[in-house]
């Protein structure tokens, strides 16, 4: 769960400063750096953005599905990027994404994360999001 900054949304004409996100995240763990995931979230909130000819796209509760390669350099860090789409019902867009996290290991099968995202939809707008992640293991780590 995490709050997205737009900069381009506005929301009955003014600027929307925050939108809450929610999201789940499968991974799944080749070995201690690699593994791919497949991310999935939804903005909370309607809101509008400008595409390039200044015309309104509405944006009403898009949801995300982003494919992710996921590379641990250190053992509490994992960066990602991958391509995805967003759905909304009268535009789905193209996504590409990047971001990281720091995971911190509570025990073998619980963990928490704190994560950084950027995303751009088809150089329309862009995003980042502040998110924090709580994290179950279904098998031991490798």
């Amino acid at each position: 769960m995490g709050n997205s900054h737009i900069p381009q949304a506005t929301e009955g004409g003014k600027s929307v400063v925050v939108i809450p996100t929610w999201g789940i995240d499968l991974d799944y763990v080749f070995n201690q750096k690699w593994a791919v995931g497949f991310q999935t979230d939804i903005k909370l909130q309607s809101f509008v953005v400008e595409d390039k000819n200044n015309i309104e796209l509405a944006r009403n509760y898009p949801a995300s599905f982003t494919i992710v390669g996921l590379f641990r350099p250190l053992p509490h860090l994992a960066v990602f990027t991958g391509p995805g789409i967003e759905y909304e019902e009268s535009k789905s867009l193209w996504i590409f994404k990047l971001g990281a996290e720091y995971i911190y290991e509570f025990s073998e099968k619980f963990e928490l994360g704190v994560g950084l995202i950027y995303e751009n939809r088809e150089e329309l707008y862009d995003g980042i999001t502040l998110g924090v992640s709580f994290n179950f293991l279904l098998a031991n780590r490798k």
